[in-house]
């Protein structure tokens, strides 16, 4: 049993310029300084410590081609802090003792270049973006089945940074008053995420798929290629003091890999939702379902494992371990309703 500790500091600053008029940029900067503490409560070994500090930044250019519509570009960089993962190892030879691995900082940085305009009249915004992500040192779960050569009872499970990946693609946004009192919206993006080098040591129990454990080429989990949302709306007077109004939001999402081995699929969903109600200054009632056409297909899903189902332990040493995914369910329809009142 192990205690994490984290303790945090950060300082940001920005400068920003008007070069002509037409043409602006800022440069933003961030320092951050994380120091953490694996503590185990256990056996009272001495603590273990690690301090991680680094610079995130972001520069962007932005033109204006009118008086209702720029361009930018933008270039960022991205850190997640390193961190302490722990397992505790049964060895034939010894007692089980926990073990504790360091997890280097994943980082990425980005590039985006987006329009973004409206109508003379205000009526209609539109906004297109396309992006570059160059990600490096992804902590990609790993599960091994023996320590310094050394077969364990039972497989463990640590973090390590293990692949690089590519990100790019595009995100399109139209919003738009259609009539008095009649409101829509358009949104979907397009992406292509893929490992360019990565290791799945588990995988390689599996010589048939990937005899080195390497999945490079595979897409990177989690990461749909196509998403997508619309929604129409209208609201009108009913008195000088009450409003009353409607909403249906469709949402899609593609299907997803459930991990890097890309051996498990998150099916597509779609989802719409319907709202209906009244507002005054002080009150709001409002009727909603949610998943009205109640699409059932899971959410996510995440490799587990369970020991009181599997194979007794003693035949796992030096084999393939039983992996098991535990899936989530979205809720099916839902009605209700809520009021709000104002003191």
């Amino acid at each position: 049993m192990v205690r994490d500790e984290t303790e945090a500091l950060s300082g940001f600053g920005y400068v920003e310029a008007d070069f002509t008029d037409k043409l602006g940029g800022r440069i933003e900067a961030r320092y951050t300084e994380e120091e953490k503490t694996v503590i185990d409560l256990l056996s009272g070994s001495p603590d273990l410590n690690d301090t991680w500090n680094f610079v995130t930044w972001r520069a962007n250019l932005d033109y204006e081609v009118s008086e209702n519509s720029h361009l930018y570009a933008s270039v960022a960089t991205g850190t997640k802090s390193g961190a302490f993962d722990t397992a505790t190892v049964d060895l034939a030879s010894a007692p089980p003792q926990l073990l504790v691995f360091t997890v280097d900082p994943e980082e990425n940085t980005t590039y985006e270049l987006g329009w973004k305009s409206r109508s003379d009249s205000g009526r209609v915004q539109t906004d297109v973006a396309v992006f570059y992500i160059d990600w490096t040192d992804i902590v990609i779960p790993q599960v091994f089945t023996e320590l310094n050569g050394e077969p364990v009872d039972l497989p463990y499970s640590i973090d390590v940074n293990a692949g690089d990946a590519t990100v790019y693609g595009i995100e399109m946004a139209l919003t738009a008053k259609l009539t008095e009192g009649w409101t829509a919206s358009l949104n979907g993006s397009w992406a292509e995420a893929e490992y360019d080098d990565a290791v799945a040591v588990t995988f390689a129990e599996f010589p048939s798929f990937a005899p080195d454990g390497d999945v490079s080429g595979n897409k990177v989990l989690r990461q749909s290629k196509w998403k997508g949302a619309a929604s129409l709306g209208y609201r009108a007077p009913l008195n000088e003091n009450l409003e009353w109004y409607m909403r249906g939001d469709l949402t899609h999402q593609d299907k997803q890999y459930a991990d890097s081995t890309n051996q498990a699929i998150i099916p597509a969903h779609t989802y719409f939702n319907a709202r209906f109600g009244f507002e005054s200054d002080r009150w709001q009632v409002e009727f909603w379902a949610l998943n009205l056409f109640e699409d059932d297909s899971p959410t996510g899903a995440f490799r587990d494992v369970r020991f009181d189902n599997s194979v007794n332990t003693s035949t796992l040493v030096g084999s393939v371990f039983p992996f098991r995914y535990t899936v989530i369910h979205p809720r099916l329809r839902q009605l209700g309703m809520t009021l709000r009142v104002k003191f």
